[in-house]
């Protein structure tokens, strides 16, 4: 067929337009497809699709089970070699059943009859992406590489990091889980523990717990170093001070009339929390003690001294004439107006003022002059009583 001076070669009619027309114009040709065939066609396909997918959930509840005992015999073997690290331990066990897991995974997908190596590529392409935009799951996991490697941590020791301190209780590929003494659970990252300052408190097998608490500065110190050493050596056994090195006290500094003592005792450092367990215990055996021996602690006070001109006057405090005095000078000044013109509300204000702490002064002098009359009379009374009862005897 001739269209623009080319010849072409339609499979079908070319209508009007050009356009060519393979769609049967009548359904006669329908009449004589086979239903029955088809329809069984597709139940048998839609079975076999159903069968498949029973048998590929049944290979992956078993493989499931195998990988948990493959696991469980794993946890033993490494448990029963105690050379072995426990952290390394928790590692290995975490990289073998993720390893395990993906497999099993990918063994279901290729019997669903699924293209694994398609599927392998999407996901290596989407895992680049992810990888890019999730860049710190990497950087967590070479911390943990790092972690394994290294050592600065391991299961079962009390660290603090990040404000944080607990015990180490597992170690992941990613992540590291710590216990707190009030039983929180904070999950931390990795790259955290390698970029951060750790403090390892179970690292030594003797630790130093310090104490440092006020008391008077009349108080006598060594009276009160020897109440607190006896203290702390009647703990019970748990939290047991060592006599070797011993317990000391000394004096760190002096201020504000109260003299700071450093208690120093060291202790055994065997189990996770040990420390703050014996951190608590001794402060309160050492306050308790000291109320026992009578030894008053710091108490918080605040002096303020009101005065002008001399600085020398702020050591002794101001009598009540001049605290009177100073009162009716600030009322005076601050009753008079920009022009230096008295104002009236504001005299009258300070002249009640001013009354009223003199009436205060007096009474305070009648009440002083009332107190002496009475300690006077009983005095009187006391010599009258003894002279009558000397006369009875006579």
């Amino acid at each position: 067929m001739m269209v623009n001076g080319l010849e072409y070669d339609f499979p079908g009619d070319l209508t009007p337009d050009g356009v060519v027309e393979d769609i049967p114009r009548d359904l006669s040709s329908l009449q004589s497809f086979d239903w029955y065939e088809f329809l069984l066609t597709l139940a048998k396909k839609g079975v076999n699709a159903c069968v498949t997918l029973i048998i590929a959930l049944l290979l992956l509840l078993i493989g499931w089970l195998i990988i948990k005992l493959v696991m469980f015999l794993l946890r033993k073997a490494l448990k029963a070699r105690k050379s072995m690290d426990p952290t390394l331990q928790g590692w290995t066990l975490s990289v073998v059943g993720t390893a395990l897991k993906v497999f099993l995974i990918i063994i279901f997908i290729d019997f669903l009859g699924i293209e694994t190596l398609s599927i392998a590529g999407m996901i290596a392409a989407i895992g680049v992406a992810i990888g890019t935009a999730l860049s710190g799951i990497v950087q967590n996991f070479a911390a943990g590489l790092i972690i394994i490697a290294l050592k600065p941590i391991k299961v079962g020791e009390w660290i603090k990091v990040a404000g944080v301190d607990g015990s180490v209780t597992e170690i992941h590929v990613c992540t590291t889980t710590l216990t707190t003494f009030d039983n929180k659970v904070h999950i931390v990252p990795n790259v955290v523990l390698v970029n951060n300052p750790i403090t390892n408190f179970s690292r030594q097998p003797v630790c130093r717990v310090d104490i440092v608490l006020a008391v008077p500065i009349t108080q006598d110190v060594d009276f009160a170093s020897k109440c607190i050493v006896d203290a702390l050596y009647s703990c019970t056994s748990d939290n047991k001070v060592l006599e070797d090195p011993r317990a000391s006290v000394s004096v760190s500094a002096i201020d504000g009339g109260f003299c700071y003592l450093c208690v120093c005792s060291f202790i055994d450092n065997v189990s996770p929390g040990n420390f703050v367990r014996c951190l608590w215990h001794f402060k309160e055996t050492i306050i308790r003690t000291l109320k026992k021996e009578g030894i008053p602690g710091a108490l918080p006070c605040l002096h303020i001294y009101l005065h002008e001109g001399d600085p020398k006057a702020a050591m002794t405090p101001p009598t009540a004439e001049e605290q009177i005095e100073e009162l009716k000078h600030r009322l005076n000044s601050h009753s008079r107006n920009a022009s230096g013109q008295p104002n009236s509300a504001a005299a009258i204000l300070a002249i009640d003022e001013a009354e009223q702490a003199e009436k205060a002064k007096e009474k305070e002098e009648e009440n002083k002059a009332i107190a002496e009359d009475e300690d006077k009379d009983k005095a009187g009374e006391s010599k009258s009583h003894k002279h009558k009862h000397k006369d009875k005897k006579n």
